[in-house]
């Protein structure tokens, strides 16, 4: 009894939520044809980038391949040719045998086209960056390929991570160009900065000019003291060579040791502070914050295809 009670009351339930649901697909419905007509009368007024975001709201509300074909035709007529390329290859992947064999061939020559006058954009950012490229958010880190762009213009690259940019740059590509831009390293506010190579030789240099300057101090001292100590032996003011051969002979090695350290330590320890000043110097400068590499698109790039026209239904 129970058993069949809760049966009837499960099915009961699915009853009610497809209930519920069917006026929200319906509205849904409604919306994505609102924006669809929306579109269509945009792109007849040649409000070319606001007719290809109209068509992909509708494509958001309901997804469907037909849309992309208005998409990509839209983004081609506002001169955004990577996002027109996108959608052209996710048309032809998504239709597969359901349009025309002549339409698939008229969209290829498009592609092909279109990949003449298109470069990319490899972003390797953090996991969770968003990824807007010229006010248009292209999605989230790790993305799944390239960013499709026109060549030979320039494009505004920003990345977000948790509401702080990360990068914000422009950059222009070539036709079938790619080019890397990169930022894995994101400063920690309690992370201990690197060290330059230039600070850790300057206070080495100086260090060890200090050291050699003090033993030449150290032997100059005690080159002055094995002279009094010949000055002492001296009787009536008369100070004769070889009264003492031992202590001249330990006197004039100090006195050379001096000579020679005295100079190599001033010399070590100027080079240090020219080290440190020089770095000093680059640190004040503002740092790149992205790294760029180039590279060519993976594909053939022939000529090819003419202009589309804009789908009438889906």
């Amino acid at each position: 009894m129970h058993k069949a009670i809760g049966a009837q009351a499960a099915i009961s339930l699915i009853f009610a939520l497809a209930c519920f649901a069917l006026p929200l697909r319906a509205a849904e419905n409604d919306d994505a044809k609102a924006s669809f007509e929306e579109a269509k009368q945009l792109y007849s007024q040649e409000k070319f980038p606001e007719a290809a975001d109209a068509f992909r709201r509708a494509y958001e509300l309901k997804p469907s391949w037909k849309l992309l074909y208005n998409i990509g035709q839209s983004e081609a007529a506002a001169r955004r040719y990577g996002l027109a390329l996108e959608a052209f290859e996710k048309y032809l992947a998504e239709s597969g045998d359901e349009v025309t064999e002549e339409r698939q061939k008229e969209v290829r020559e498009e592609v092909k086209r279109l990949r003449e006058i298109v470069g990319a954009l490899d972003v390797d950012v953090p996991p969770d960056s968003i990824v807007v490229v010229n006010g248009v958010e292209r999605g989230k880190a790790p993305l799944s390929g390239y960013l499709m762009v026109a060549a030979g213009v320039d494009h505004h690259v920003m990345v977000d991570l948790d509401g702080a940019s990360i990068i914000d740059r422009t950059v222009r590509v070539s036709g079938g160009q790619v080019m890397t831009v990169a930022r894995k390293d994101i400063p920690q506010e309690n992370a201990e900065p690197a060290s330059s190579p230039l600070k850790t030789i300057g206070w080495i240099a100086v260090g060890v000019g200090a050291a050699v300057l003090a033993g030449g101090a150290v032997t100059g001292g005690m080159s002055l003291s094995k002279n009094n100590e010949l000055k002492d032996s001296c009787t009536s003011g008369s100070c004769p060579s070889g009264v003492d051969p031992d202590i001249e002979e330990s006197r004039d090695k100090l006195a050379l040791m001096t000579d020679i350290l005295i100079p190599v330590g001033g010399v070590l320890a100027a080079t240090g502070i020219v080290l440190l000043i020089v770095n000093a110097a680059k640190k004040e400068q503002p740092e790149e914050e992205t790294s760029m590499e180039t590279a060519v698109l993976p594909f053939a790039i022939p000529q090819g295809g003419g202009g589309l026209m804009i789908e009438g239904r889906f």
